[in-house]
């Protein structure tokens, strides 16, 4: 049994440093190369503007507006695919417990639905991150000036310790599952 605790924390273990690893490489890391990339767009296109002032700050409401949208899909996106609850259920069918009650055991032994689903919002979150940092440049780039896209990866960067955040949370549910721990709540819970 102590064997097998072992190869359960080893496996949770590996998913917490893989998904630190994929944060800093694909989260953090485009961040700093969007930065990087952002100061020298407007360094090298750097020209007095013709545009009226208030077309640039509405397009600059426009790009901000779309981020925070991102921002709160991925929010939204996060929290419906990694919801114990929901987990949990998928665990319980995967097991059989459409038929039976499912053991801890057998609940356990599909822990993998929960590795596929925090690995697949962890996925989406880090693509969304890089899609914010990805609009900082662009915006400059198109015209605006460099105080709108550093707001930009500030809201990057603040979307990222959103992202780094759950992960406290993946391993909890992780952990539950493989302890076949993550079980859905009686019926009579929900009244």
């Amino acid at each position: 049994m102590k064997k097998k605790a072992t190869q359960q924390d080893g496996k949770v273990l590996e998913a917490r440093q893989q998904m630190q690893r994929a944060w800093l490489m694909w989260g953090i890391g485009p961040l700093v190369v969007a930065a990087v990339l952002m100061l020298t767009v407007s360094a090298v296109w750097a020209s007095p503007s013709t545009v009226d002032e208030h077309v640039l700050e509405r397009g600059f409401q426009a790009v901000l507006a779309l981020c925070a949208g991102l921002f709160l899909i991925g929010f939204w996106l996060d929290g419906r695919w990694t919801n114990s609850e929901r987990t949990a259920l998928r665990i319980r069918q995967a097991a059989g417990g459409d038929e039976f009650v499912p053991t801890r055991s057998q609940l356990a032994t599909q822990a993998e639905v929960a590795f596929k689903s925090i690995a697949t919002s962890a996925n989406m979150l880090t693509a969304i991150g890089g899609a914010i940092a990805v609009s900082a440049v662009i915006s400059v780039w198109a015209g605006l000036g460099v105080a709108e896209g550093t707001q930009l990866i500030l809201l990057g960067l603040a979307y990222q310790v959103f992202v780094l955040s759950r992960h406290p949370y993946y391993e909890e549910i992780l952990t539950a599952a493989v302890q076949g721990e993550l079980v859905v709540p009686e019926a009579d819970d929900h009244n």
